[in-house]
């Protein structure tokens, strides 16, 4: 199963996510995986531990996914959206999974 799968199920089950994003540990809170207009397939998560860039990231990020390595699903689940998620993207031509 290849990581855009992996993904699609973990966003089906509501499960965390842990992986390796330009170098840094990001566990994240899955929502919504989609193909930008820039053709890009790019994850929309909320990120609850690891690493970041800077102090005060916000929570809500974009990853693309095929920067993404060393992915593992978690085993926790979460059980609803975060605040201000967006389920209809308008950056996104196609929306391949959403919780």
């Amino acid at each position: 199963m290849n990581t855009r799968d992996k993904i699609t199920e973990a966003i089906n089950q509501k499960q965390k996510i842990r992986f390796i994003y330009h170098n840094l540990i990001r566990i994240v809170e899955p929502h919504l995986l989609g193909i930008k207009t820039t053709g890009n397939v790019v994850l929309s998560a909320w990120q609850v531990g690891g690493q970041s860039e800077t102090m005060n990231c916000p929570p809500w990020r974009n990853y693309v996914v095929s920067d993404i390595s060393n992915f593992t699903i978690t085993g926790e689940y979460f059980f609803n959206p975060r605040p201000g998620f967006n389920p209809n993207d308008g950056t996104m031509v196609k929306i391949i999974a959403r919780v």
